[in-house]
């Protein structure tokens, strides 16, 4: 069981505090309910008919308690949040009383989900494609789209925005393409937008752009990092193996950086949540399996009210994480969020509902 070792000192201070156990056993609750409030959270609220339990023991297992994450709550508490699940995983509680004389029984939930995938559908050769929704009652909505890459598969390469051919730091470091464009004009299978840029918007392609942050195109600088500001980076080796820069300055050496897209800030380090953002908005971003074999790339739609809302930090990270992901990294995102695929007559059709006829990469 796991969870057990920090509370423990919290746990001997109580029964220090608390000698007493005259009553007995507390009384066992009743009515446990779990609700999922979040892509992130569910709620738990019970009634407590006891005055005299010295805390509460509530366990969370995903294996029918074969093992499970445990959490003392204090006396008298009637509602708990757990702020640390994932989309797609089912989840049980169980709660019970307890004092010096021991603990009432168990009471348990039935199966909570916070949102569901689908199942991986192949789309070419080493990409596959799933979808996610949010569960009934969860805000805010979401609207998923995740592409799965298999950076080991014959033939799978990754491309970036290449630098503009009338290059200008800062001024014309690009043009920019709509994400459907680029994908047409590149030859891709597959695209997503990528980082921020300015000047920022207009419906027409060929916009000579700045570049925000370190951008790489097939070795080749297309943006140079230039400050602290979105430098969080991601890059890949000509032998497609991923890195994750968390912040990238001072910047480290573009020698030998085959494609670098930078973003705002990190999702995931190490499997575990490391962003901050708590704004609900259109959503992309990117990351990797722990071992380097599959590349994620997701979209969330938002601004859409009764289809898709938008998500936070947490929200991303978690649909991130559920789908394999060990470190990963928000991109840009608003407007911007777009997903296109080739539709096998030379054009492009979108996964995502952008909330612009022009989304940009």
């Amino acid at each position: 069981m796991s969870g057990i070792e920090p509370i423990i000192p919290w746990l001997l201070a109580a029964l220090h505090l608390h000698p007493g156990g005259q009553h007995g056993l507390p009384p066992a609750l009743a009515n446990l309910k779990g609700a999922p409030i979040g892509v992130c959270q569910v709620q738990l609220t019970w009634d407590d008919f006891s005055d005299y339990e010295l805390l509460f023991f509530a366990e969370r297992t995903t294996n029918g308690f074969a093992s499970s994450t445990l959490f003392v709550l204090p006396s008298n508490s009637t509602n708990f949040v757990d702020t640390n699940v994932l989309p797609g995983v089912a989840y049980r509680y169980r709660l019970r009383a307890c004092n010096l004389a021991g603990c009432s029984a168990n009471i348990e939930t039935g199966p909570i989900l916070t949102g569901s995938f689908s199942a991986w559908t192949p789309l070419f050769q080493g990409i596959e494609h799933a979808t996610g929704t949010t569960a009934l009652g969860v805000s805010p909505q979401q609207v998923v789209n995740m592409l799965r890459v298999d950076l080991r598969a014959p033939g799978v390469h990754v491309f970036t925005t290449p630098p503009s051919s009338f290059y200008l730091p800062d001024f014309i470091e690009t043009f920019a393409k709509t994400t459907s464009h680029f994908l047409e004009e590149t030859h891709a299978q597959a695209a997503i937008n990528g980082q921020w840029f300015a000047p920022c918007c207009t419906a027409f392609d060929g916009l000579p752009e700045d570049i925000w942050g370190m951008a790489i195109s097939s070795n080749r600088t297309v943006s140079l990092q230039e400050s602290e500001t979105f430098a969080t980076a991601l890059i890949i080796g000509s032998n497609n193996v991923p890195m994750m820069i968390g912040t990238n300055w001072p910047p480290i050496s573009n020698d030998g950086i085959w494609q670098g897209v930078s973003g705002k800030n990190p999702l995931l380090y190490l499997g575990e949540y490391v962003g901050t953002n708590v704004t609900v908005a259109p959503r992309t971003a990117i990351g990797y399996s722990e071992d380097g074999r599959y590349l994620f790339l997701i979209t969330i739609d938002g601004r859409q009210p009764g289809y898709s809302d938008g998500a936070t930090d947490c929200d991303t990270a978690a649909w991130l994480a559920s789908a394999g992901a060990y470190n990963a990294l928000m991109l840009d995102g608003g407007g911007s969020t777009t997903m296109a695929i080739a539709n096998g007559a030379g054009g492009a059709a979108l996964l995502n509902q952008p909330i612009r006829w022009h989304p940009w990469k």
